[in-house]
């Protein structure tokens, strides 16, 4: 017995149980998951989108911090305390900008493959409700 006579029989079962037909329930699906897939694939790129604004938003109140800092004051030296906030914020914005980055890759990666193969997650799908 081959792969495709099984998935028929699965299908067949499973919409029996919704008391539907195969062929729909296979279209609903692989439908399902190809648009779970463009919703995941644009998840990531908002998500992408906002921290570039948002790390757009932090420089510049980053530069207007630096430049009040930078101002003449009554003799107390900023420089030192400037130098150590700077090192902490950067390695702080670095950490978190590479997993964040990490995170949205990966919705990104599952997005385009649940796009390219939405057959494959429909049957599992299936798989995992029979079982």
């Amino acid at each position: 017995m081959n792969v495709s006579t099984q998935v028929a029989e699965l299908l067949d079962v499973l919409a029996a149980r919704f008391g539907t037909t195969a062929e729909h329930l296979w279209a609903v699906m692989v439908q399902y998951y190809t648009l779970k897939g463009w919703l995941g694939l644009t998840l990531g790129g908002g998500f992408i989108l906002g921290g570039l604004v948002a790390g757009g938003f932090g420089r510049r109140a980053h530069q207007a911090v630096q430049r009040k800092l930078l101002a003449p004051n009554e003799g107390y030296d900023w420089d030192q305390n400037l130098r150590a906030a700077k090192e902490c914020r950067q390695v702080l914005l670095v950490a978190a900008g590479a997993l964040a980055t990490v995170g949205i890759l990966l919705v990104m990666f599952v997005g385009v493959e649940r796009i390219l193969v939405p057959e494959y997650f429909a049957l599992q799908e299936i798989l995992k409700i029979l079982q």
